[in-house]
């Protein structure tokens, strides 16, 4: 089968030309150094090709970061330019994005993005609490978003004044609307190799805002740590009837799973 774009804009010279098919969208995107553009076309089951239809924004330049499929053949873009992260929904064949909502205005490198099954999203990132100085750390902060693009309030996951702010973290959620963070402060002892505890960071409807700070106790009674600077981030995933299970890398080399059930007490 060969693709064609249309108008061959994907293949001049000095472009990056990237290929994906998404639902059943079969996506053709070229980024140059002053433009981006991308052409998608349906694929039916027979493989035939549907018409082109162009987008034009400059918000293609991000497209690498984390583009969604939504309902009825939407698209949520989220993605970092600069210190900003944020949010932008494409309606179905529409020619560009919608105005994008921002999670994070002072955003350092990298955001992660967590899927329930009934399309929402939990968008945490490292952030700066304001411009750093000398005397402000990084944290981490975290938004719900769903589908639509709607963003809520952004909140606080983790923010140790007395680390540099260097931080893995793991993030998941439900269908219920739960949410649950797993942070590692890489810097807590970052002058020798000793091990690092895992901290909980629950929310759920009620009881929004990640007020809690719970470490996660292993074994023995004594705090679960992951080894220093060595092992890969902790994974989370959210599973039936509020549990979430939580996997990482013990200091003795050996996998450890947990389950974590989230209750809302409050009123």
């Amino acid at each position: 089968m060969v693709v064609t774009a249309g108008a061959d804009f994907a293949n001049r010279e000095g472009y990056v030309v990237r290929i994906a098919v998404v639902v059943g969208i079969l996506r053709k995107l070229a980024i140059g150094d002053s433009e981006a553009r991308m052409v998608e076309r349906r694929l039916y089951p027979n493989g035939r090709l549907g018409a082109a239809h162009l987008v034009h924004s400059g918000l293609l330049s991000n497209y690498g970061d984390e583009a969604l499929p939504g309902p009825h053949g939407s698209e949520i873009l989220v993605y970092q330019a600069g210190d900003r992260v944020g949010v932008a929904r494409r309606a179905g064949w529409a020619a560009s994005y919608q105005s994008p909502n921002v999670v994070s205005r002072t955003a350092l490198s990298g955001f992660e993005v967590a899927e329930s099954g009934n399309d929402q999203l939990l968008v945490s990132v490292r952030s700066s609490p304001k411009p750093l100085t000398s005397n402000e750390k990084a944290s981490v902060v975290a938004a719900m978003v769903s589908r639509a693009g709607s963003v809520k309030p952004t909140d606080t996951v983790e923010y140790d004044p007395l680390s540099s702010g260097d931080y893995q973290w793991a993030s998941a959620i439900d269908d219920a609307g739960q949410t649950l963070i797993a942070t590692v402060d890489e810097a807590a002892e970052e002058a020798n190799d000793a091990n690092e505890a895992i901290w909980l960071h629950p929310s759920a409807p009620g009881c929004e805002g990640f007020v809690q700070r719970i470490a996660l106790i292993g074994d023995g009674g004594f705090p679960a740590t992951i080894q220093h600077r060595e092992s890969p981030n902790p994974v989370a995933f959210a599973g039936p009837q509020n549990v979430f299970h939580l996997v990482w890398d013990t200091p003795a080399g050996e996998v450890q799973t947990t389950t974590i059930r989230i209750e809302c007490s409050a009123g």
